[in-house]
């Protein structure tokens, strides 16, 4: 299904530079390229946010909470 992308100039330079280089065949090549980078990133990056609430619920399962004390001092980190 074809698609019609409206590329900011900067973009069409950055583009045309990628492709005039020949490390991507075709302009199709070098965005298809740039969406499966992204989509695999965000992919990491739900896999370790995920990871992450797991730890968050194990510890507070099992009773493992910040005192008064270290939530104060966390807090006046910032203004």
């Amino acid at each position: 299904m074809p698609t019609i992308v409206d590329l900011k100039p900067e973009a069409v330079r950055y583009v045309s530079a990628k492709v005039a280089a020949g490390e991507f065949a075709s302009p199709d090549a070098l965005l298809n390229a740039l969406i499966e980078e992204r989509i695999a990133r965000e992919a990491d990056y739900d896999r370790w946010f995920r990871a992450k609430v797991k730890d968050g619920i194990d510890a507070a399962e099992a009773g493992d909470f910040a005192s008064e004390a270290q939530i104060k001092a966390l807090l006046q980190r910032w203004p």
